[in-house]
């Protein structure tokens, strides 16, 4: 056989094919993994009620064995600590009002956008990351080593796995690729300036109360301070003693 077609067959086995399958292969792994929750928790729920004497019917075998609801099976399971017939383990839940479950729905909807938003982000990085592998061993053909592979899944920045598939065009070697990416420095945006605060004005001191003016007496009265200066004055003399403080003058 011709060595060249020899290891053209020998590349095409191991790097063409396995680039190839692992879109799928990664695709079959998370479906079987939920396939292999649900049958551990079918399997638990059962090993449960038999520890609990709890007798389970053909047909309620067949509901569990049939139910692939990861939360449905943790319901059951926690119930089935607690109950004390099958029948009550695998009840129906009670109703929820009307209200309750567009609140519910309201919140899952939130959170679903949030967790898409947070996903989308990780594909993209992760979508980022085997393109890179795939560029570095099938078109460059070089050697990813087992430290650099770690280090190329554990980068998640966009910026710098944009800069690694340019280095990967042309590089000779995985080192230079992975090479530090040199950041531009951001420029600093000026926070714009707070107005300062004018200082304040001083408070003006309360006037004093001026003093109400008196009122205009009527001439023929007097007032109450004259009445009391008028008590206080000496008692008028009487005729008689008039007449002897005039004799004793004289």
């Amino acid at each position: 056989m011709d060595p060249d077609l020899a290891k053209l067959r020998l590349w095409f086995r191991n790097h063409f094919l396995p680039a190839m399958e692992a879109p799928g292969e990664a695709r079959g792994e998370a479906r079987g993994e939920a396939k292999g929750k649900a049958k551990g928790k079918q399997q638990a729920l059962l090993v449960l009620l038999s520890a609990r004497e709890l007798p389970v019917s053909s047909s309620q075998r067949k509901q569990i064995d049939a139910c692939t609801d990861l939360d449905v099976l943790d319901a059951w399971i926690r119930c089935a600590a607690s109950a004390i017939s099958v029948a009550r383990v695998l009840a129906p839940p009670p109703r929820e009002s009307p209200w309750f479950r567009e609140f519910r729905l309201e919140q899952e909807a939130k959170g679903e956008a949030r967790g898409e938003a947070r996903g989308e982000a990780k594909g993209k990085a992760k979508g980022k990351q085997q393109a890179l592998l795939v560029l570095l061993s099938t078109c460059c053909d070089l050697p990813v080593s087992s430290s650099q592979r770690k280090q190329i899944d554990a980068c998640t920045d966009h910026d710098v796995l944009d800069t690694w598939i340019r280095r990967a065009a042309s590089a000779s070697s995985v080192a230079k690729v992975l090479a530090p990416v040199a950041r531009s420095p951001r420029k600093a945006t000026a926070k714009p300036a707070r107005p300062r605060a004018k200082p304040a004005r001083p408070k003006a001191k309360p006037a004093r109360p001026r003093a109400k003016p008196a009122r205009p007496t009527a001439p023929g009265r007097a007032t109450r301070a004259e009445g009391t200066d008028r008590s206080s004055a000496a008692p008028a003399q009487t005729p008689s003693r008039r007449r002897r403080s005039i004799q004793r003058e004289t």
